[in-house]
C-alpha cells in the first residue's frame, strides 16, 4: 500500500477508504450542525430584538401617557391655587378699602400677636452653672 496525501495535506494510506468516508461525514455533519447552531442563533437574536424593541415602545408610551398627566395636574393645580390667592387678595384690597380703621387696628393685633410669640421663642431660661 502507498501512501496519498488527501486535500488537506495529511497524509494517508492508499486504499484506507473507509476511513475517509467516516471522516467526510463527519465533516458533513459539522457543517450541518453549525448551519443549525447559526440558525438558531439568529432566530433567538431576532426574538430578542423584537421583545426588547416592544417593550422600549410600551415604556415610551407610557412615560409620555404619565408625562402628560402630571403635566396637566400640575397646570390644572397651579391655576386653582393662583385663582384662590387673588380672589383672596381681592377681597383683603376691597375689604381694606371699605374698612381702614377695623384694617389698622386688625393689623397690629396681629403683628402684636406675632410679636409675643416670636419673642416668647426666643427666650432663654436661667443657665444654671
Amino acid at each position: 500500500m502507498g501512501i496519498e496525501k488527501n486535500e488537506y495535506g495529511k497524509q494517508h494510506e492508499a486504499g484506507d477508504s473507509s476511513d475517509n468516508i467516516a471522516a467526510q461525514s463527519i465533516l458533513e455533519r459539522g457543517a450541518e450542525v453549525y448551519g443549525q447552531a447559526e440558525q438558531a442563533v439568529s432566530d433567538a437574536y431576532d426574538k430578542t430584538v423584537k421583545t426588547v424593541s416592544d417593550a422600549y415602545d410600551k415604556t415610551v408610551k407610557t412615560v409620555s401617557d404619565d408625562y402628560e398627566k402630571t403635566s396637566k395636574a400640575v397646570i390644572d393645580g397651579y391655576e386653582k391655587t393662583s385663582k384662590t390667592v387673588i380672589d383672596g387678595y381681592e377681597k383683603a384690597r376691597s375689604y381694606s378699602s371699605k374698612n381702614p380703621g377695623k384694617t389698622i387696628l386688625i393689623s397690629l393685633g396681629v403683628g402684636l400677636g406675632l410679636g409675643l410669640l416670636l419673642s416668647a421663642s426666643f427666650r432663654r431660661s436661667p443657665e444654671t452653672y
